[in-house]
């Protein structure tokens, strides 16, 4: 009473605040095309966040707002070095004379202890070892990749699949992946993909991705039709046009596409008898390193073994 006897025009501003509704708008063309480029280079998990929430997308890589930066340790990092050491250990493994499938276990520990101490030297001291926390983090992540390791190796045996490729380009240097968008505009996506398997039949070539997860991550189809879970089916889609390419005289197929988790789970015991692990389940291969995703039909029955590869044990 007191503002709008008093203050008039005071209180005609709160009324239309107090009252105030927001319609969202769509960005203009023009604004669009100024934030992002009539060419946008783009990955699929920046695709999935854009799916998730729009807004989020504009400030993040539109705007490009971020937190302030702190020296620090956090998950980005642990991450960042776990998915580096993966990329380099074929390579490696290689130039000693072995593969994913057949390396022995003394040699994949040497590798991972080279690895891990090379990357980890890259955050320097004063990262890495400035507290005793993250220093135990050095030892906890040769464990977790040397499981991994042999999980790979593990599966890999138990299939007719062998790896192809590490770390294959999706971006313009690679596949060229792109889709031309309603108002002109163009897509590109970048990106690699962690592993692609193979397996050779008189006619065929049947395709496998794998993408390495250091977080939990499961394949869910309804994300997939919501379009916040593209990366697998972009990344085969990728592979399939490259291979494709490769090997004219045979049809590149998709078999199968997977989220690999990259971590030391804890083998589960239900009894006393249990209690003494096999070697195996002592190496860490468990439901917790089961690869996660799915099956193509277009695989039919002419892979024999096609199922038992997926599984931990």
């Amino acid at each position: 009473y007191y503002y709008a006897k008093n203050e008039p025009e005071l209180y005609e501003r709160l009324c239309k605040s107090a009252l105030y509704h927001y319609e969202p708008r769509i960005l203009e063309k023009e604004i669009t095309r100024y934030l992002y480029g009539r060419d946008i280079r783009t990955s699929v998990s920046r695709l999935e966040a854009y799916a998730a929430c729009a807004y989020a997308f504009f400030l993040k890589y539109g705007i490009a707002l971020e937190e302030r930066k702190e020296e620090s340790f956090d998950a980005a990092d642990t991450g960042n070095i776990l998915h580096r050491v993966l990329e380099r250990l074929p390579a490696m493994l290689r130039e000693s004379g072995y593969g994913l499938s057949d390396f022995p276990d003394g040699l994949g520990e040497k590798l991972i202890d080279e690895a891990v101490s090379e990357e980890a030297a890259r955050y320097g001291e004063t990262v890495l070892y400035a507290s005793e926390r993250n220093g135990y983090l050095v030892s906890q992540f040769k464990r977790i990749l040397l499981r991994s390791l042999f999980a790979i190796r593990h599966q890999l045996q138990k299939g007719e699949f062998t790896p192809l490729a590490s770390e294959m380009d999706i971006s313009d240097g690679g596949a060229k992946h792109s889709l031309t968008l309603e108002n002109g505009m163009r897509l590109r996506f970048h990106g690699r993909i962690d592993r692609v398997d193979v397996c050779k039949q008189e006619d065929a070539l049947f395709v496998k991705i794998v993408d390495y997860k250091t977080g939990a991550k499961s394949f869910e189809k309804a994300a997939v039709y919501e379009g916040t879970q593209l990366q697998l089916p972009v990344y085969m889609n990728a592979a399939l046009s490259v291979l494709q390419r490769e090997n004219q005289n045979k049809k590149a197929l998709p078999a199968a596409m997977f989220y690999f988790p990259v971590a030391a789970p804890i083998a589960e015991v239900t009894s006393a008898a249990d209690a003494v692990l096999s070697e195996t389940q002592a190496y860490g291969i468990g439901k917790g390193l089961t690869a996660k995703g799915g099956l193509s039909p277009a695989a039919g029955d002419q892979i024999s073994q096609r199922k038992e590869e997926f599984k931990a044990y």
